[in-house]
């Protein structure tokens, strides 16, 4: 007798089920093949990911039988390959994945050919890199296009860019629709361009056609379901395994690609932008929101012609203590690395150790210690008084509409969300919580931001003579590529090191809790030598629970043990 290993699909979950193969299934039916199924009182529609001899002994005398094979449809070998490495990687199950995966009803014909191109990262800004892309897609007449972005605004722009250029392009609104144009052209030997989002990350393709993806390590290019696969992974494991070309592109790489240019895994074709003046006041020494000179600039600026923004950094960074007088940062006693402030204590978001606050500075004896890092409305109400003739607006996830019409905006980092934002000054306020270190990938999306935004960059920090400003000003991205792993090293940070969490939900906090001591006590057995983060949470619709774990490794063997560990409301979120 044989077996399937069925992932049926239902509208908001996906399982893998056991199933029995009728004999007169046997010749047809492989991994793939699409297959109905009984699921309780209903016919399902089901892909086989694995074929077997052995039933376990739970499962004898309770396994029904496929009912019927459609043998002229079907996942090739590649396509369920993916499915199942991009499981082993996420710690998940083949199911959780193919609820994302088997999202098109129709599949290709997958060709033999080969792609033998390494992948390709296009560092540059936003013009130029969909400026490449044109230039990629207009050269290879015979090939799909799938040009992914990470937010759907950004989506629709290139759309109407690509339209100009090459003619029809599909963007992926209305889906139905996109089927079948796809469908009417696959196999026709013409050039197709499919634009879209993370929702169609697998999209079917042949071997030889190309995903393009812009702003893969984006917040946006993250799947908000488990297993919060991101659409950077999605795109290189489908490249390597059905023999596509990828292309990606971003104002700078994330870090963990950074070893793979130095093993010429990948290309790097790099535009890096030219150098750009950057104002810099120090705020040492003083106590007031804004520094005397940056009021100055603030006021020339509101005066003249053209548009200002102020930008409030803040989404998702912990405040460190800094002494206002000799920028001296406190470390954790512990691990050496930036401790953060909370209202009683200082706490390692790295260690989980904690230490209560000094009262004075450790290196000048001052007591001017201060937790950095400003709000949007204390923004809005001080500049209003500074400048009260002038349009003064906020942009934010509470406001969310832009005010195209405000002299100054102010906003948080949903002004990355606009596509071809253009001002004539930017002022930075909050940039010492992502220098102080707090976070792994803070003093990275820092460079990104300043990089991204267009006009004259004005700064005010406790840290004028970071190494960051000499880098951003001169344009000089490589040196600051080396700098930045000589550090992580150091500090044992990604790329030399794994970093993970586990997330939950529940609508009381106190069940929260009790849950997150258990995990971490289950965490630190499985992972003895791991640091394991405090554990953090969050009120949205309901309470939300994170617990942030750096190792040294992260087997597929110790993803699959910690994922049987945790209770149903909780899962692993293998790229936070």
């Amino acid at each position: 007798m044989l077996y399937a290993q069925v992932v049926v699909k239902q509208r908001t979950s996906a399982h893998e089920l056991t199933y029995e193969i009728p004999a007169s299934m046997l010749p047809y039916i492989k991994v793939g093949s699409l297959v109905t199924a009984p699921l309780r009182r209903r016919q399902v529609t089901g892909i086989v990911v694995e074929l077997q001899q052995r039933l376990e002994h739970k499962l004898r005398g309770k396994v029904r039988p496929i009912a019927k094979l459609e043998r002229d449809q079907q996942l090739s070998e590649r396509q369920i390959e993916v499915i199942k490495k991009l499981a082993a990687h996420y710690g998940a199950s083949n199911a959780e994945v193919a609820f994302h995966a088997l999202k098109y009803s129709f599949i290709p014909k997958v060709q033999t050919v080969r792609s033998t191109e390494k992948p390709t990262f296009i560092q540059a800004k936003t013009s130029r890199r969909y400026e490449e892309y044109l230039k990629i897609i207009t050269r290879d007449d015979g090939t799909t296009f799938l040009v992914l972005f990470a937010q759907k605004n950004f989506a629709q722009e290139f759309a109407r860019i690509a339209a100009k250029v090459v003619g029809e392009v599909v963007l992926d609104n209305d889906k139905s629709q996109a089927r079948r144009i796809m469908q009417d052209r696959l196999g026709s030997g013409k050039r197709i361009v499919l634009v879209g989002t993370i929702q169609q990350a697998f999209f079917p393709l042949d071997s030889g056609d190309c995903i393009i993806v812009d702003q893969p390590s984006h917040i946006g290019a993250k799947q908000q379901q488990r297993p919060f696969m991101r659409l950077g992974r999605i795109a290189e494991i489908r490249a390597t395994t059905e023999s596509l070309r990828l292309i990606t592109g971003d104002i700078l790489p994330e870090v963990g690609i950074l070893p793979k240019f130095l093993r010429h895994e990948w290309q790097l074709q790099s535009h890096p932008p030219t150098a750009q003046p950057l104002l810099i006041f120090s705020r040492q020494g003083t106590r007031s929101f804004l520094v005397p000179g940056v009021e100055d600039e603030l006021r020339t600026r509101a005066s003249v012609k053209g548009k200002v923004l102020i930008i409030v950094l803040s989404r998702g960074v912990a405040p460190a203590l800094v002494c206002a007088d000799c920028a001296q940062i406190i470390d954790c006693a512990n691990c050496g690395r930036t401790i953060s402030v909370t209202r009683s204590k200082l706490k390692c978001r790295y260690c989980s150790h904690e230490q209560a606050i000094p009262s004075k500075c450790p290196n000048c004896n001052r007591n001017n210690l201060r937790p950095v890092g400003e709000g949007v409305e204390s923004a809005m109400s001080y500049v209003r008084q500074l400048v009260p003739n002038v349009e003064v607006e906020v942009f934010s996830s509470d406001q969310p509409v832009f005010p195209h019409r405000a002299k100054i905006v102010i906003s948080t980092e949903k002004i990355f969300n606009v596509p071809r934002a253009e001002f004539d000054s930017v002022f930075f306020l909050s940039v010492d919580r992502l220098l102080s270190g707090t976070e792994i990938e803070s003093a990275w999306e820092l460079m990104n931001y300043i990089l991204t935004l267009p006009g004259e960059k004005i700064i005010q920090t406790y840290l004028p003579e970071h190494r960051l400003w000499g880098y951003a000003g001169t344009g000089n991205i490589k040196k600051f590529f080396t700098e930045e792993l000589t550090l992580r090293r150091r500090y044992r940070l990604p790329p030399y090191s794994v970093f993970f969490a586990v997330v939950g939900q529940s609508s009381a906090l106190e069940s929260l809790q009790r849950q997150a001591k258990i995990i971490t006590d289950n965490l630190a057995e499985i992972l003895p030598a791991a640091e394991i983060g405090l554990a953090e949470y969050e009120l949205l619709t309901e309470h939300h629970g994170k617990i942030g774990i750096l190792t040294s490794r992260l087997t597929n063997r110790q993803k699959e043990t910690i994922r049987e560990t945790l209770p149903p409301n909780w899962h692993l979120d293998i790229e936070p």
